[in-house]
Parts: structure tokens; sequence; C-alpha cells
């Protein structure tokens, strides 16, 4: 009972241990900062988690610098000693790999060398073996050619005659046959080879044409797509869970000034009306100045973003899209094609 019980409590605690890990990917919220300072060239970006166990911060000045920060290890990626420590490290890794790879080779190739010269013997036995008994087969062919000598000379002188002319006969009919053949193999080889080239010039159109044929099929796949995304209104059910999705993680202080100009004054017009649509812009501390009069294109200002994103919200989204009979129809649709 009381090992029963101890099972018990440490599947339990094996229980919890998971459930917290999960717990705290899920609700630990990913806090990240951004400072740019787009007149001098400086931007800044810092992102950290768990209580700060977890940091990472970028810099770009001039030239980057980046450094990834875990409890007290510290991994930078751009400081040049930290670099080559990296690269001869990975060096020595590779050259073991290197070794122990090249000593398997090696057991590999005498195991294969073993295995030829076991197979070599094991052919020259066979060889010895068929050469022995091709020698016996001979000793006897001629036992039994010496008998049939002694019982075809007595005969011979009287059919040689004979047998010269149908010797003739038969040579000059074989001849004849051996020339028609010859005809008949030249006449089909070139019947084969112009096939062939037929085939091969057909093969090449085929495949052309196939492929001109493939992207005109994934353009109207793609024309499709839209069209039936928008007749059944699954476009604006996924954007209506996007936009909720998006408030959650929209920046909690947006601050800064921008000065934006375009040598075209009616695209600075569109790009501030296109601003004007995103209640991010204008419902924070952020000023924007547009510069209608500007002859060149430019941006000038500083911009501090700083706010929080949890993986929940993400789960939640997914969870929302799945439940949309719309989008779970699409969903069956597509399994069912494929």
């Amino acid at each position: 009972m009381m090992i029963f019980l101890l099972i018990l409590k440490i599947i339990g605690i094996i229980l919890c241990v998971i459930l917290g890990i999960v717990a705290v990917i899920l609700f630990a919220p990913v806090f990240y900062e951004a400072d740019a300072n787009i007149d001098e060239m400086d931007y800044k970006v810092r992102i950290h988690w768990l209580a700060k166990l977890i940091r990472f911060e970028f810099r770009w000045k001039g030239k980057a610098h980046a450094m990834l920060k875990i409890l007290w290890f510290v991994i930078d990626f751009t400081d040049p000693e930290a670099i080559a420590a990296r690269k001869a490290k990975k060096k020595v890794k590779s050259r073991k790999k290197l070794i122990k790879q090249q000593k398997k080779e090696a057991k590999e190739r005498e195991r294969q060398t073993r295995q030829r010269q076991k197979e070599a013997q094991q052919e020259q036995a066979d060889r010895e073996a068929r050469a022995q008994q091709r020698e016996a087969f001979r000793k006897q062919q001629e036992e039994a050619e010496t008998k049939k000598v002694e019982v075809v000379n007595a005969d011979e002188s009287l059919g040689k005659e004979a047998s010269v002319a149908q010797d003739k006969e038969a040579y000059e009919k074989a001849e004849q046959a051996e020339s028609e053949n010859i005809r008949q193999e030249s006449a089909e080889s070139e019947k084969a080879e112009a096939n062939e080239s037929k085939a091969s010039v057909l093969e090449k159109l085929k495949s052309a044409h196939g492929t001109a044929e493939s992207i005109l099929d994934k353009v109207k796949t793609a024309l499709a797509v839209i069209r039936y995304l928008r007749e059944q209104e699954l476009i604006s059910a996924v954007w209506v869970k996007l936009q909720v999705f998006l408030l959650r993680i929209r920046p909690r202080k947006l601050s800064g000034h921008l000065k934006f100009g375009l040598s075209n004054p009616a695209d600075t017009g569109q790009i501030l009306g296109v601003i004007a649509m995103v209640p991010l812009f204008y419902q924070t501390e952020l000023q924007i100045e547009p510069d209608f009069e500007a002859e060149d294109n430019y941006v000038q200002g500083q911009v501090y973003v700083k706010g929080h994103i949890c993986c929940i919200h993400l789960v939640i989204l997914i969870i929302r899209l799945l439940r949309d009979e719309k989008i779970r129809t699409l969903i069956r649709t597509i399994r069912e094609k494929n």
C-alpha cells in the first residue's frame, strides 16, 4: 500500500511540474522595449522573460551588437573574441566528429576487405572445382572422339565428295542469311533512332506545355481561393478575431515624434490617411507631423515603444478560429481534397 501511495505521489509531482511549466509558458509575459533615434541612426531593442532571467539585447549604431543572457550565462553574438571562441569550439567538435567518422569508415573498410577476401577465396575454390570438372569432361570427350574416329575413318573416303558439296552450299546459304540479317538490323536501328528523336522532341514540348499549364493552374487556384474566401465571408470572420488579438498585444506605451515627407504631396496625404485609420497611432503620445512641401523622401524623429506579449493570447486566437463554423468547414474541405 505504501509503495502504491509513493507511486501516486511521484506521478502527482510530475504532473504538477508539467502543468507549472505549461502555465509559465502560456501566462508569463514576454516584455519588449524598443528605442529608435532615426536622426542619429541609433536603434535599440530589449526583450526579457521570467523576471529578466532570460534577456536579449540588440543595438545598431554604425554596427550591430547582439547579446543573449540566460541566468548568469552570456552569449555575445557580435564580440570578436566570443565569436572566435565559439568557432574554435565548433572546430574542435567537428574535428572530433571527423575523427570518429574516419574510425568508423576505417572499420567498415576493414570489414569489407575481409569480406572481399573471403569471397575471393570462395570464388577461387569454385574456379578450381569447375576446372577439375572440365578436365574430367574433356578426358571423357577425348576417349569418345578416339572411338568415333576409328568408326568414321572407314566411311570418310566414301562420303568426302558429297560432304564438300553440302558444306559449300550450306556456307553460301549462311552468308546470304547473315547479309539479310545485317540489312534488317540496320533498317530497324535507323527506325528506332528516328522514333527516339521524335519522342524526345514530343517530351520536351509536353514538358514546356505542362510547366505553362502548372503556372496558369496555380494562378487560377489562388484567384479561386480568394473568391471562395470572399463568398464564404471568411476574411471578415478572421479579421474580427485578429483585431482582438492585435488589441491584446498592442504596445502599452508608444511615444515620440515623427516627421515625414514624400516628393509627391498626394502620396504624403495617402500615408497620413492610412495612419489615421489605425487608432494605435493617434491614441498615444506619438506625434506625427507630415511635410507636404518636401522635395525628397525622408523620415526624421525618435520613437519609443514598450509592451508585452503572452502566448496565451495566441492560443486563444487559434481556439477562436477553430471554433468558427466557416473556418472548420474550410478545413474539412481542404482535408477531403487532399
